[in-house]
């Protein structure tokens, strides 16, 4: 077995130092956010139904979110995980150098509902 040397470091904090001055949190900026939702399936064989009948009017909402600064310098069609709300991507024609847009594209599967 070899010899081995343990160093004890102590530390204190002395009195000569001035305490730093509080930094002010900044909000991250608001990003645009389309949650995507399915469509009810069309019924084949639905005579003369037409199929905007069928159409969910809330398939698309629109919001705004706070996000990770990170997600400022987004690329169009650059893909992400949104921890408990999906899957996103950064809209291919509206997203702009730092302003992307993201769409949702697949939920998370919800347990909870049955």
């Amino acid at each position: 077995m070899q010899n081995s040397t343990f160093v004890i470091l102590h530390s204190a904090l002395g009195s000569q130092r001035a305490p730093l001055p509080p930094r002010p949190l900044l909000p991250p900026p608001l990003q645009l956010l389309r949650l995507l939702d399915r469509h009810p399936e069309a019924h084949p064989g639905a005579g003369d139904r037409n199929y905007l009948d069928d159409l969910n009017p809330d398939s698309v909402k629109t919001v705004t979110a706070q996000l990770e600064l990170a997600l400022k310098n987004a690329q169009p069609e650059e893909r992400f995980q949104f921890e408990r709300h999906g899957y996103f991507v950064a809209d291919g024609k509206d997203s702009k150098a730092g302003a992307p847009v993201f769409n949702r594209t697949v939920t998370l599967r919800d347990s909870w509902k049955k």
